[in-house]
């Protein structure tokens, strides 16, 4: 919980910043060339990040340093192909389409394309350490290193030479990028020495996990897709300004589902202990009561910018932002919707239901995609706001119904009010 509202905070901070100091236009340039480098890390990694925490556990557990040096092995020579191909035909294809592309500066561009190989490696040494048992130390590179370094290198450019523009900042993001994954492989080679210097297992232990590892790829692009989607269509078919505006709405709609992020490890784990154990009571009080507290943290914050979304973003990012107050209202409403779904997406991942996620993610892609090629040109952020919340209230929708069918348990928002309220007066002995 901790580590996951660091990196909000973190996040926040940093877009913050980079609003006050870029303005809206070159924001609008500088994140559409990391929505760009951020899709990419998918095929780079090739699912392998998820594949790594689940065979190195596994190997842990059976005690075998040999395959897990194996399995490291295979993994760096897998992505370091998987990111030469993916990173030549993003810049085949950039080329190709650069005259309709109005947001492209090729300078920030290309440096946010060799961000792409170092935020993998990153991924990679935090899911290993992560597999391994070494939690605390796997988050800290990219939960703490790299935005912390970001945010500094950023306050040093912009006291050196007062100005900061979309090419030092992403200069910026480059160093900070490669110095955490630095940090990785000390980390790396001081917790797991000894498994660095073993010989590894035979090639033939590799068997299933270009498999698996293709499984999970598709499963998390989906999600990364999701998120990036946007930003991509909104920066192809508008202008730099309109996705600028798009960011800083959608950064701060993002702190509606702030409890939720936070608590998602701490509730994951709480309710496959409650499913697993066939405590159907527990499982349904623990759901409702996650479903409560993000709706707690989350829904005052909605109230503020369906409120007062002008001032506030007026008064954080910028008086020139205060324009984006009907896209934050649009994207706030989709946030909304998420909370009022309660723990159903979290209950059906931990009870076995990936693939039924998996098939409604791909609808909201689909929605996401068809409505952002429909509004966009003619709504511009505002469109990509109404696209974004429509497949965000299309998934939860999707989610509630599921959950409610094959687990026979409503976790929505207006369900979770009594339960919550009764476990409340059990732990305070009023019944």
């Amino acid at each position: 919980m901790l580590a996951n509202g660091v990196r909000v905070v973190l996040q926040a901070g940093t877009g913050l910043i980079l609003a006050r100091l870029l303005g809206a236009s070159d924001l609008g340039t500088y994140a559409w060339a990391m929505a760009i480098s951020a899709l990419m890390v998918v095929p780079a990694q090739f699912g392998t990040s998820t594949l790594l925490i689940k065979e190195s556990a596994a190997a842990v557990a059976e005690g075998d340093q040999s395959k897990l040096k194996a399995l490291w092995l295979w993994t760096l020579k897998t992505t370091a192909v998987a990111s030469v191909v993916s990173i030549a035909l993003l810049l085949g294809a950039i080329f190709a389409f650069q005259e309709h592309i109005s947001t492209l500066d090729w300078r920030v561009f290309l440096l946010a394309v060799a961000v792409i190989p170092f935020a993998v490696l990153i991924n990679l040494g935090e899911a290993a350490l992560q597999g391994t048992g070494n939690t605390s130390a796997g988050l800290m590179a990219g939960y703490y290193v790299r935005p912390l370094l970001f945010i500094g290198l950023l306050l040093s450019i912009w006291a050196s030479v007062w100005a900061v523009d979309p090419v030092n900042a992403m200069l910026a993001q480059l160093v900070a990028h490669a110095l955490a994954a630095v940090t990785v492989v000390i980390q790396m080679r001081r917790i797991h020495g000894e498994t660095l210097s073993a010989t590894p297992s035979p090639a033939s232990v590799s068997t299933g996990w270009r498999g698996t590892a293709m499984s999970f790829l598709l499963i998390h692009g989906q999600w990364v897709v999701l998120a990036q989607m946007d930003i991509l269509i909104l920066g192809a078919m508008s202008s730099a300004e309109q996705v600028g505006l798009y960011r800083v709405a959608s950064l701060a709609a993002g702190f509606v589902v702030i409890g939720t992020l936070a608590m998602r490890g701490v509730f994951n784990e709480r309710l496959s202990n409650a499913w697993t154990t066939g405590d159907t009571q527990l499982f349904k009080d623990r759901a409702a009561l996650g479903c409560m507290m993000a709706s707690a943290v989350g829904l005052p914050i909605a109230a503020v910018f369906v409120f007062f979304g002008a001032e506030f973003l007026g008064f954080a990012f910028g008086a020139e932002f205060e324009t984006a107050d009907t896209v934050l209202l649009i994207l706030t409403l989709g946030q909304v919707a998420l909370l009022l779904r309660g723990s159903a997406d979290a209950a059906l991942a931990m009870t076995g239901h990936e693939r039924a996620i998996g098939r409604m993610t791909t609808i909201s892609v689909i929605v996401n995609l068809v409505l952002n090629l429909a509004l966009i040109p003619i709504f511009g952020a505002t469109g990509a706001a109404a696209a974004t919340a429509i497949a965000l209230s299309v998934q939860s929708v999707q989610m509630w119904w599921l959950a409610r069918r094959t687990l026979k348990v409503d976790m929505g928002f207006l369900a979770s009010i009594l339960p919550t309220a009764r476990m409340v007066r059990r732990k305070l002995g009023l019944s």
